[in-house]
């Protein structure tokens, strides 16, 4: 690698999501063509509730692994540690990270087992292949410059500079370079701590109800349970017409993906409704995954005049992370808003004690939700 890589310099955009979303270590498995009839073999009899090693294994030591892949298996809770998709007509099980699937998909053991009895995939074998560590390989470079419009708080950039050595330059915007022409400023209505999730949801219909008819609403939930929940709720709102809430997410509540609506959807999302007298937008519920990457452009100029697109956050990630949110509101320099609701009882209030009252001595929101990222920075 030294002499290969050592005389190059790369270009990264979207540096971020490279050196610092991934795991540092990728671990990568090939089918094992010798191991793979016995585990089948195997999986087959636990399935049908044999206690005993079947006839015809002939290894001993995949029988103990089918064994504890189905124990494993039955630990796992859909929705927190695997998630149910369509694929190809058939109903497939995704790990989840983090609440999402990630970009590559992992593997388990536990995973080929609960496919199987889905009935959605023959289980195979794997055995290591290769182990990359990624710090290692990018630091054999000469040089890496990185793009990116969020590198995120104190916490990260220390360790960019720790393990890649990385320096920070702040590249203005061309607007802020301009005299008298500065881009608009995102306002924040709140930062507001409320109890349980059925006190979440209902408050953050109450918010979609509010502002609907002035400007688009973009809700960013923390995951797909709330999203279903929240999206749900919403169409059941007095008030907002049910066929204007739209869910934007990978997949559908079926788990059938949605990758062929996501540009209508994303058009959709800004556009105006109705007459002179029923004047409104839409709502649009996402996840992680429609906070990110997708560009909301908001062209009606009553919209614009109101505030811009209006972003409701039920979660506060890392600082990178959040720029990205808050970047879909003013956009193409116009102006923008966001609204953050949190609830008291869920993640980072249940494993940080004394958050929730440090927050709730706090009056100013900027210096709420900065408190909020610190947290989530040192995590």
């Amino acid at each position: 690698l030294d002499e290969v890589l050592g005389n190059t310099i790369i270009i990264v955009d979207e540096v971020d999501d490279l050196v610092v979303n991934e795991n540092p270590n990728a671990h990568y498995a090939k089918v094992d063509a010798e191991r793979t009839p016995d585990l089948r073999k195997s999986f087959a009899a636990l399935k049908n509730g044999a206690i005993g090693m079947p006839r015809g294994v002939l290894n001993e030591s995949i029988w103990d692994e089918a064994r504890m892949a189905v124990r494993e298996c039955e630990k796992q809770v859909e929705g927190k540690d695997y998630r149910i998709i369509e694929r190809n007509g058939k109903r497939v099980a995704v790990i989840l990270v983090n609440g999402a699937i990630p970009k590559v998909e992992l593997t388990r053991p536990w995973l080929s087992y609960l496919n199987y009895k889905l009935g959605a995939l023959e289980p195979v074998a794997e055995s290591p292949f290769a182990t990359v560590c990624t710090p290692y390989v990018f630091n054999k470079y000469r040089g890496i410059f990185g793009l990116s419009g969020s590198v995120g708080g104190q916490a990260e950039l220390t360790y960019l500079a720790a393990t890649y050595g990385a320096l920070k330059f702040e590249v203005p915007r061309f607007l802020d370079t301009c005299t008298g022409d500065a881009r608009k400023v995102v306002v924040n209505h709140g930062v507001e701590l409320v109890t349980g999730e059925a006190a979440l949801i209902a408050r953050v219909v109450q918010l979609c109800l509010k502002h609907v008819r002035r400007v688009p609403v973009l809700v960013i939930t923390s995951g797909p349970d709330e999203l279903s929940k929240v999206c749900q709720a919403t169409r059941h709102c007095d008030g907002i017409v049910a066929d204007e809430v739209q869910r934007f997410s990978l997949f559908d509540e079926n788990g059938a993906s949605l990758k062929d609506q996501w540009e209508t959807l994303i058009a959709d999302a800004t556009k105006r409704l109705g007459g002179t007298t029923s004047n409104r937008c839409r709502v649009t519920v996402t996840d992680r995954f429609g906070g990110r990457g997708h560009d909301y452009q908001v062209m009606d100029k009553d919209a614009i005049k109101n505030g811009g697109m209006l972003v409701i956050a039920t979660s506060v990630p890392d600082e990178r992370e959040w720029i990205q949110w808050r970047g879909r509101t003013a956009r193409q320099d116009r102006p923008g808003q966001f609204h953050v609701v949190l609830n008291r009882n869920a993640e980072p209030f249940s494993t940080h004690s004394g958050l929730a009252s440090q927050l709730e001595g706090i009056t100013s929101p900027d210096q709420r939700l900065a408190r909020l990222l610190e947290g989530a920075d040192e995590n």
